[in-house]
């Protein structure tokens, strides 16, 4: 609703008024809420001419049936009342001094404390403070990954036209780096699940048969689920909430069935490049590691580039 501020001699006052409301309507709100009586209240436009509102013409009778966008008043625009009775701001102050406002709702005795100095309350303060800092080194330093595997994803997503989602379950070994020592993840294989994809939203069918497959052939190769890809049309955010909470239980499940390496899970997404205007320039999409830091290359099996 539309928001008016009324200066008067007693200083300035917010009026919310309806929607659509009409300068009588605002008059016999002054009169209900500022609590001055329409025969004593003068009100009048305001004139912007400057970096100050000065007061304006009055407002006359004929216009009270008039909405205030036909006069040209929109919300936060500022009109002068004038009276001469003696009367009090109804406007409320609100404490913005935290000291004060703890100490009036009790949170500062709550504490056992009866006397506060000024560094003891700003250490009370600093622990109520949420504070960004540094993200936390990742579990899994590097990502290997088989080319075939990745392509064949990535050759389905540039058949589409990157118009659709998919999702694939990265399986594969957990790895520790021979030079470093890093800990890592190796990807031979990626497995695509039954789905019903659109470009805003991803369906995983149930497959019991499938997954007995899958479970059966992985144990066979010794492999694991370490991640999960996400194909997506071009966008300006990362992730939607459905996909963080599909990785998270991926993860969940890792962790469930491998609790010392499971936390080295990782969660890849592959897009189009950011600029597909010329018709020219070839589709080079994009695969970027979401839960992982940068680690130097070793010989082996090519790694993913982190970030973009």
């Amino acid at each position: 609703m539309p928001v008016l501020r009324v200066r008067t001699k007693d200083g300035t006052e917010r009026l919310t008024v309806p929607a659509g409301a009409t300068l009588g309507d605002v008059r016999a709100q002054i009169e209900n809420e500022l609590k001055v009586p329409r025969t004593q209240a003068t009100l009048a436009r305001s004139d912007q001419a400057g970096p100050v509102a000065k007061k304006g013409a009055p407002f006359s009778p004929s216009d009270d049936l008039l909405p205030l966008s036909a006069l040209g008043v929109a919300n936060g625009d500022m009109v002068f009342l004038d009276y001469t009775m003696e009367r009090e701001n109804q406007a409320h102050y609100v404490e913005k001094d935290p000291f004060k406002t703890l100490v009036s709702e009790g949170e500062l005795r709550q504490q056992g404390k009866d006397k506060w100095t000024l560094t003891d309350f700003m250490l009370y303060r600093s622990s109520k403070e949420f504070v960004l800092g540094a993200p936390p080194e990742p579990h899994a330093k590097f990502v290997q990954t088989d080319q075939r595997a990745t392509q064949a994803f990535i050759n389905y997503m540039i058949a589409t036209g990157f118009m659709q989602k998919r999702i694939g379950y990265l399986y594969g070994r957990w790895v520790t780096d021979a030079v470093t020592g890093d800990e890592g993840v190796q990807v031979h294989t990626i497995y695509e699940p039954a789905q019903e994809c659109t470009s805003e939203d991803v369906q995983l069918l149930p497959d019991a048969e499938g997954d007995a497959k899958l479970a059966q052939v992985a144990a066979m190769l010794g492999l694991v689920q370490v991640g999960v890809i996400i194909g997506h049309p071009a966008r300006e955010y990362a992730f939607t909430i459905n996909e963080i909470m599909l990785a998270s239980q991926l993860h969940a499940a890792a962790l469930a069935a491998d609790p010392e390496h499971g936390k080295r899970f990782v969660t890849m997404k592959a897009r189009p490049p950011a600029c597909m205007c010329s018709p020219r320039r070839p589709l080079l999409p994009s695969m970027q590691v979401l839960t992982t830091a940068p680690s130097p290359p070793h010989e082996g099996a090519p790694r993913a580039p982190i970030g973009d």
